[in-house]
């Protein structure tokens, strides 16, 4: 492997972050999985346009230079605190997120309104950490913290759409990694280009759906996945779709961390072909405080 002293660090944390989830090593000379490709990802193919595209905020800049405007939900406001936010100008459904990290979005309809005091404390602890470090997700280290309430996509039932996650290799579209009834008891499936059923399980801890219907916009879906996903060895591209519109909710470079269970990620990480011969020099390592504080957190 084309490892060098500044990839130390984060070679170490990936195998103790695998061993304390998995309770095994990674694989990276010879890639077996779904996960070991993703450890090979963090330590070998550093981009800065990695951070850029993580940002949940200067992403949309790539989206819109790639596809052209429309395909990411409006942006009411960017804050960098909570008390910053002015609520009295928001709609009556938005959807408020930080920048830097995942799994945090809290979405504010009639169905679901806001609790305050409890989105203060978890909005004010996510801006404090530093997201990623304990995982070796590197980007996640390098991207101004802040909180940005977008859009709420309202697929026509007042609740949050489905997901579909493109799982893509330089511009080839592997599989759909799709996600419904987040909100009330949530359930996945494997689909494939054409849009069959694949019947393969990605996560095992939750239940194998059946909800999925070809979208009327499946092939300009596919066409954004394809387009947003050109250059890069792996991304997925998270999509969404919602009266006759498509939108680009982000891109994930780290999909779970490269830390599945169950046997559906050994299989499909066998369609994860992507060229593992070139390799990109290491950033994270150089990417102090100072610089990314000066330039890429601008």
């Amino acid at each position: 492997m084309p490892l060098t002293p500044e990839h130390r660090e984060l070679y170490e944390i990936i195998h103790r972050f695998l061993w304390k989830e998995l309770r095994r090593l990674p694989k990276l000379v010879a890639c077996e999985d779904f996960n070991d490709r993703i450890q090979w990802l963090k330590l070998f193919d550093q981009r800065h346009e990695t951070i850029t595209c993580t940002d949940k905020i200067r992403l949309r800049d790539y989206v819109n230079a790639r596809l052209g405007t429309g395909y990411c939900p409006q942006i009411y406001q960017i804050a960098e605190r909570f008390d910053d936010i002015a609520f009295e100008s928001l709609p009556e459904r938005y959807v408020i997120k930080t920048s830097h990290d995942w799994g945090r979005a809290i979405v504010v309809n009639s169905r679901m309104p806001l609790d305050k005091e409890a989105a203060r404390q978890n909005l004010t602890a996510a801006l404090q950490r530093e997201f990623g470090r304990e995982r070796g997700e590197w980007a996640y280290r390098f991207i101004k913290p802040r909180i940005l309430v977008e859009e709420f996509i309202d697929c026509g039932t007042g609740r949050p759409p489905p997901d579909f996650k493109f799982i893509c290799v330089d511009g080839s579209i592997k599989f759909v990694h799709f996600l419904s009834d987040r909100d009330n008891g949530l359930k996945e499936q494997v689909i494939d280009i054409d849009g069959h059923d694949m019947g393969t399980p990605f996560l095992s801890y939750i239940p194998y759906g059946s909800d999925f219907t070809v979208p009327p916009n499946w092939y300009e879906m596919k066409s954004c996945a394809e387009k947003l996903s050109k250059g890069w060895k792996l991304v997925r591209v998270d999509l969404y779709y919602a009266h006759g519109k498509v939108y680009v909710g982000e891109m994930t470079f780290f999909p779970g961390g490269g830390a599945y269970p169950g046997a559906g990620q050994r299989e499909l990480g066998q369609l994860l072909d992507f060229d593992r011969s070139t390799v990109m020099p290491i950033i994270s390592h150089s990417l102090d405080a100072e610089t990314s504080a000066r330039g890429l957190k601008d």
